[in-house]
């Protein structure tokens, strides 16, 4: 603040919210970081106000000088910047909306309250401010009333040198005018924080687990640790030649695929790789060589041959040779 006055700091600041107000989107961190800035230095603001005493408990209206008359507004400002806080100041969320739409109707109510006391709102006003609703006459002749004050200050501004009542008048006008807004906007606050209120916490899928069992190895050495495995790696890439290529943990991913996969297991080599592999890990004896086949002409001979050693054994040992009992 330094080069500026209170006022013309202050006056920068207005402004300041009207340009926040016409961006778009409002959900970006960027924009959250220069609203909570903004609100910053209204703080700053309020608090030298009320450190100078501006405004007197007591003090009618018509009193206060016209100089000081555009303060009464820092609260209906500090309630249209909290309207627009979603920020906690590190992250954006409609969970930080609610809180912040609370402390903007504080706001507009200490805003609003202010001037009741001061005798500035009408016999409508007060009854919008004590939650009556407004008939359809007093909603046209309120909304006629606020069009009017639109075009006068529009085509009119404060200049340095207008008189006092020039300056009361013109600036009396804006206070009115951001009554009327200050209403409206309390009426959609209310339905905003109504709804929000309602809103169902969001659901977090609490997930339940025991690290003491997690982690649990038997005397097996098995751990219960569910360890996956990529699907796009195969054993070949984690053991060669006997030696691990590169750590991993066998786990029951195979009760995985039985329960989600098809219910059969599906061959990964053929017959022939499956034979050599069994043969090469001794799980197979090798089938053993067919005997070669005889001729058929030699057997005939050597039949022959065992006929004639036959007879001939006949003839030299004749039938009953062998009994000793008929001997002479």
């Amino acid at each position: 603040m330094s080069g500026q006055t209170i006022r013309e700091k202050y006056q920068w600041l207005v402004s300041e919210v009207t340009r926040l107000q016409d961006v778009s989107p409002k959900n970006t961190i960027e924009f959250q970081t220069q609203l909570l800035h903004t609100i910053k230095q209204f703080d700053i603001i309020r608090s030298m106000i009320d450190s100078l005493d501006v405004f007197s408990d007591n003090e009618f209206f018509e009193e206060i000088n016209p100089v000081y008359l555009p303060f009464l507004n820092i609260d209906y400002y500090s309630g249209e910047l909290k309207s627009m806080v979603m920020s906690d100041g590190q992250q954006v969320g409609v969970e930080f909306k609610l809180p912040n739409l609370i402390e903007a109707k504080e706001f507009y109510n200490q805003y609003l309250q202010r001037l009741k006391s001061m005798e500035v709102l009408n016999v409508q006003q007060i009854k919008q401010l004590d939650g009556h609703t407004l008939s359809r006459e007093d909603k046209i002749e309120a909304y006629k009333y606020e069009k009017s004050l639109k075009a006068k200050l529009a085509s009119q501004t404060v200049k340095e040198d207008d008189d006092e009542d020039t300056k009361r008048d013109l600036y009396t006008d804006e206070i009115k005018l951001l009554v009327m807004k200050c209403l409206n906007s309390l009426n959609l606050l209310d339905m905003e924080i109504q709804v929000l209120g309602n809103r169902p916490e969001p659901k977090i899928q609490e997930i339940q687990s025991d690290d003491r069992e997690r982690s649990k190895i038997d005397d097996d050495g098995f751990s219960t640790k569910l360890d996956v495995i990529p699907q796009n790696l195969a054993i070949g890439d984690l053991i060669k030649n006997g030696k691990v290529m590169r750590p991993f943990t066998i786990t029951r991913q195979n009760l995985k695929d039985k329960v989600f996969g098809t219910g059969q297991v599906l061959p990964s080599m053929t017959v022939e790789e499956y034979v050599d592999w069994e043969l090469a890990n001794g799980k197979m004896a090798k089938p053993e060589e067919p005997k070669p086949e005889k001729d058929s002409d030699a057997e005939d001979e050597e039949e022959e041959y065992k006929a004639r050693e036959w007879d001939d054994w006949k003839d030299d040992n004749p039938k009953g040779m062998g009994n000793t009992m008929n001997l002479g």
